[in-house]
C-alpha cells in the first residue's frame, strides 16, 4: 500500500501520520508547509522516493513538537526504512524558532538514507547566511530510548547551506553500528557530528572529507576504544578474527586475530 502523486499543504497538524502499516511506500508526493511533520511514520515499514518535504514544522509550541525528535520528516521505530531521491527544504529559517531538522530517524534501524538533496535557506548569492543554530541537523539518527543497535546506512547525499549536515547520535541515545558514505556540500558548512568517543558505537565512514570542523580527512574511520592508561583492549569472547580498533592507551591500531589483538605497525 502506499501514496502516488499525493499533497499535504498547510496541514494544521502533520502532513500524514503513518502508525503499524507495513511496506507503506510513498513517490511523487508533496508535503509542504504544515504545522508538524511533513510526514512521520511509528512502527512501520516505509520507503520514499522522489518526494518533497519543504517548510513543514511551522509551530513553535514545543507540546506539539520536539526540537530533536521532529522534522520534515520523522521516523520512530521504522525498520527497513528507505529514503531515496528526495528534496528536503526549507528547514532551517530563522523564523522558525522551535525545530530545525530534516530527516529524524528514532530507534528501529536498518535505514537506508541515499540521493537526497537538503536544502536549508540562504542560497545564492547575496543571500543571507545559513542558519547556525546549534539545532540544525539536515540527518539525524538516534538510537531512541534504548541506545539500540541499529545498522543504519546513511550513503550519498547532497546538503546546501546547512550548517550540520549529519549527526549520528552519541549522547545517552547512542546509535551503534551506522555507516556513513560521502556527501556533497554544495554550499555552506556541511559538519558531521559523529559518536568517535564511544567505544562500541562500531561506526564506519568511507570516503569522508571532513570531520566536524577539522581538516581534510579521507578513507575509513576506525572507532577508538578509550581506555585508562595502562589497561589492555578487553577480548572480544566469542567473535570472529578481524576487527580492528585504535588503542587510544598506546596509539597504536590493533587487530583482534580470534584469540588476541595484535598491533599493526604504524610508521611514526
Amino acid at each position: 500500500m502506499g501514496e502516488q502523486t499525493a499533497a499535504a499543504v498547510s496541514c494544521r497538524g502533520r502532513g500524514l501520520f503513518v502508525s503499524t502499516a507495513n511496506l507503506f511506500e510513498v513517490y511523487g508526493s508533496a508535503f509542504i508547509g504544515n504545522d508538524l511533520d511533513g510526514f512521520r511514520g511509528v512502527d512501520s515499514q516505509v520507503e520514499f522516493h522522489s518526494t518533497a518535504f519543504e517548510d513543514n514544522c511551522l509551530t513553535n509550541d514545543p507540546e506539539r513538537l520536539s526540537a530533536t525528535l521532529n522534522g520534515q520528516l520523522s521516523l520512530k521505530n521504522c525498520p527497513l526504512s528507505v529514503v531515496m531521491g528526495c528534496h528536503v527544504e526549507n528547514f532551517t529559517a530563522p523564523t522558525r524558532t522551535l525545530c530545525r531538522r530534516g530527516i529524524v530517524i528514532e530507534g528501529g534501524g536498518c535505514s537506508t538514507i541515499m540521493s537526497n538533496r537538503l536544502v536549508g535557506v540562504g542560497v545564492g548569492p547575496g543571500s543571507p547566511d545559513e542558519d547556525d543554530s546549534s539545532e540544525v541537523r539536515g540527518i539525524f539518527i538516534t538510537g531512541g530510548a534504548s541506545s539500540a543497535v541499529m545498522p543504519c546506512t546513511v550513503l550519498a547525499n547532497a546538503f546546501v547551506q546547512v550548517k550540520t549536515a549529519i549527526e549520528i547520535d552519541g549522547g545517552t541515545a547512542l546509535a551503534k553500528d551506522c555507516i556513513m558514505g560521502a556527501r556533497r556540500v554544495e554550499f555552506g558548512t556541511g559538519d558531521v557530528v559523529l559518536p568517535t568517543s564511544a567505544s562500541d558505537s562500531g561506526l564506519a565512514v568511507l570516503g569522508n572529507r571532513k570531520l566536524g570542523t577539522g581538516g581534510l580527512a579521507r578513507g575509513m574511520f576506525v572507532p577508538p576504544r578509550l581506555n585508562t592508561a595502562g589497561n589492555p583492549l578487553p577480548n572480544l569472547t566469542g567473535d570472529d578474527a578481524g576487527y580492528v580498533l585504535f588503542d587510544t592507551t598506546n596509539n597504536l591500531l590493533q587487530l583482534w586475530n580470534g584469540t588476541n589483538w595484535r598491533s599493526i605497525a604504524l610508521n611514526p
